[in-house]
């Protein structure tokens, strides 16, 4: 079992190794501020910078990928059970949807700490703090979700998948 450790001021992340005790470096970065997650395998770590997210190769200590489009600082990072998709969340609001495969954004909307479901079915989070639900819809190959058929739309509990993701 292995924790990964940040904090705002550090520079580089550590992978601390609980049953040995011992701490290696986990990537180095401008500064991981609010929130790292693990990718289901345990060899890819996703770190909140700024308003990117980067995502480090944990065996090679080499960035992998940087997913930009946030406007505001992210603070919340979680990779879906499965590991093929990862939402972010920053300050202002705004909830994206991001393929892990081909590091773009699939869905964009105003919805606060967001969550996967344990079947990855359903992404649920709050608006307004009123709970708020969107179900992923596998059998439609996730080509969008209902709502308005742009992937920009911003407009609250509707939300729309970029049909040019490939999902």
């Amino acid at each position: 079992q292995k924790l990964a450790l940040y904090h705002g001021n550090f520079q580089n992340a550590e992978i601390l190794d609980l049953r040995s005790g011992m701490r290696q470096p986990a990537f180095e970065s401008k500064s991981i501020a609010w929130s790292v997650a693990w990718h289901p395998d345990g060899n890819l770590l996703a770190g909140a910078v700024g308003k990117d997210v980067e995502l480090w190769n944990t065996k090679t200590q080499i960035r992998h990928a940087v997913l930009q489009g946030h406007e505001d600082q992210v603070v919340h990072v979680r990779f879906s059970h499965e590991g093929d998709l990862i939402l972010t969340y920053s300050w202002d609001g705004q909830m994206v949807l991001w393929d892990t495969r081909t590091h773009r954004q699939v869905l964009r909307d105003t919805l606060s700490h967001a969550i996967f479901s344990a079947d990855d079915q359903t992404i649920a989070g709050t608006f307004g703090g009123h709970p708020a639900i969107f179900e992923l819809n596998h059998a439609l190959e996730r080509s969008r979700m209902v709502g308005s058929d742009s992937p920009e739309s911003l407009a609250p509990t509707r939300g729309a998948f970029d049909t040019r993701s490939g999902l």
